[in-house]
């Protein structure tokens, strides 16, 4: 058995390998999906291994790249993402050579730390490979009291045509110069068409307000039967997001798509007062490994008190 570097020519037998290995569950897997995640990234393209019996692809692991950034400083990271081993060859530790060992090279390379959201059964796989819990993101809820969508199972609901993004959206001057206090994504409008108008499973929306200096960008979602209005983003041209203007929008979204409640992440503090969002511990967890940030650095990533994702970065790829 050999690992070694993928190539692009092998994204057709990677797709194979993952739908054999994992089926299709709730995203669906195709050479396009992976070409968006794992070669479109504007933050780069993603490091991949690939270990081969006999030229049979038997595992695959990918780290996607990412970037946060705080106070003007870029630290390169990577998502712990895409990772599936041939049905055939289970129970032979091949996960985690392959985890390890781009571990290793990434370290190497120059990467600072890596992070994910693993699910219950993955997650004390990673903990034993020197992974650690940061927390749950905090999500923020926000219900619509009597709306008859409390009653009875909501149906899909599409993006209006006002609302749909283009397909090379182009956005105003001061996106690319958001600044928040945290460590957060580095904002750009590159950043948001790849992430936003261009993800082949998802769709999402785009409202701005009338001048032009507050974006939200959202997703309508059914879930638990209720039909969620997710708000991934929430962008201001201000430090701090005028409650008027927010409501404001918020109201047009509520009238458009009529959900049962919102969700915003609670992290994202620029909202002031925080309207009447209710604080559940219902986010993903989050754990990291670190690679090359030294310990003062390391701070600024080791819990959420100084991390500041939105529920676009930290949703489900």
């Amino acid at each position: 058995m050999t690992i070694r570097r993928a190539a692009e020519e092998d994204v057709s037998r990677i797709v194979d390998l993952l739908k054999l290995s994992l089926g299709e569950s709730l995203i669906p897997k195709s050479e396009r999906y992976w070409h968006w995640k794992h070669l479109e990234n504007p933050f780069g393209p993603s490091p991949v291994l690939v270990m081969e019996d006999q030229g049979l692809p038997i595992g695959v692991r990918a780290f996607m790249q990412w970037q946060w950034t705080s106070e003007g400083q870029i630290w390169k990271a990577l998502r712990a993402v895409d990772t599936a081993t041939h049905p055939d060859y289970r129970g032979k530790g091949i996960f985690k050579k392959l985890t390890m060992t781009l571990v290793e090279q990434c370290n190497a390379e120059g990467y600072n730390f890596i992070f994910n959201t693993p699910n219950a059964q993955s997650k004390p796989g990673y903990l034993k490979m020197g992974w650690m819990e940061v927390g749950k993101l905090p999500v923020r809820i926000l219900p619509v009291l009597n709306h008859k969508h409390w009653l009875g199972k909501a149906k899909v609901c599409q993006i209006a045509n006002e609302h749909q993004f283009g397909t090379s959206d182009k956005w105003p001057l001061w996106v690319d110069q958001i600044r928040l206090p945290g460590t957060h994504t580095p904002y750009s409008s590159a950043y948001l068409n790849w992430r936003y108008a261009r993800v082949p499973v998802a769709d999402y929306g785009r409202i701005f307000d009338p001048d032009q200096k507050l974006a939200i960008i959202f997703r309508v979602k059914i879930t638990k039967g209720r039909r969620e209005l997710r708000l991934a983003e929430i962008l201001s041209q201000d430090p701090v997001i005028p409650q008027g203007e927010l409501a404001n929008v918020l109201g047009q979204l509520k009238k458009a798509y009529r959900p049962a409640f919102l969700s915003w992440s609670g992290l994202q503090t620029r909202i002031s007062p925080a309207m009447s969002f209710i604080a559940k511990q219902i986010g993903p967890l989050v754990t990291k490994r670190n690679l090359s940030m030294n310990e003062e650095s390391l701070k600024t990533i080791i819990s959420f008190a100084n991390w500041k994702p939105s529920l676009g970065d930290l949703e489900l790829f």
